[in-house]
């Protein structure tokens, strides 16, 4: 099955449906279409389901709370843009992780844990490494921040990065009198597949930028976009 290609934007849309919904929208998920315009997929909001009506009242109960200060935030709730106010899921901070890691569960909209989704380092300490364990059907996924292939070449052109980086801080310094402006990191493409250290296995998950590409057979919609919103902010 070929791959759906979706990111994560504050887009124009994102601000005129918080004008319309009963919260605040963080960020739009946008599908991909080819040639055709990008179409809203689902919105981020911060903290657990707004629920304006009664009848939905109960089943915000089922989801934990969302604490201000709690080191076990932050909250995110994603709906979906056909049903904007029914949650697709919940994406909770929890302290299932071990030493060093971060670990948050997503819950589907009964309250049901679909999957954990933990950060921490690969076996050799190197890279930046997330896992997803669905609770359900599925095999877990582990992803690396950035592929061999990169950080080889990131290796490789070293010598030639670090000047030309202190030169355009020097130069950003002298005429802005501010380096924020310009930020140098190393790779960052993620990829996540069920046998990470096979790398012509399928991939379920592959960030590469600001977007990303999922495949529906391996990974459900509902995590891919829960895993999209912890990248971009953890």
């Amino acid at each position: 099955m070929p791959q759906v290609r979706f990111s994560l934007a504050h887009s124009k849309s994102s601000r005129e449906a918080s004008k319309k919904l009963p919260y605040s929208v963080w960020h739009a998920i946008l599908q991909e279409r080819g040639r055709k315009p990008d179409t809203v997929a689902a919105w981020v909001a911060h903290g657990t389901p707004v629920t304006p009506s009664r009848a939905d009242a109960a089943r915000a109960d089922t989801f934990p709370a969302d604490t201000d200060g709690d080191p076990l935030t932050p909250t995110f709730t994603i709906y979906s843009e056909a049903e904007p106010l029914r949650p697709m899921c919940v994406i909770q901070a929890d302290d299932s992780a071990g030493a060093g890691a971060e670990s948050y569960s997503v819950i589907d909209d009964r309250g049901q844990v679909l999957a954990r989704i933990s950060k921490s380092r690969s076996p050799l300490g190197l890279r930046r490494a997330w896992r997803i364990e669905p609770t359900g059907s599925g095999n877990p996924l582990v992803g690396y921040r950035g592929t061999l292939r990169s950080w080889l070449l990131f290796i490789v052109f070293l010598p030639l990065w670090l000047p030309l980086t202190l030169v355009t801080i020097v130069v950003i310094k002298l005429d802005l009198d501010t380096g924020d402006e310009f930020t140098w990191e190393p790779p960052q493409r993620t990829v996540w597949r069920s046998r990470p250290r096979d790398l012509l296995a399928s991939a379920a998950l592959d960030s590469r930028l600001s977007a990303y590409r999922w495949t529906p057979t391996e990974l459900d919609a509902r995590i891919a976009y829960a895993q999209a919103v912890l990248h971009r902010v953890c």
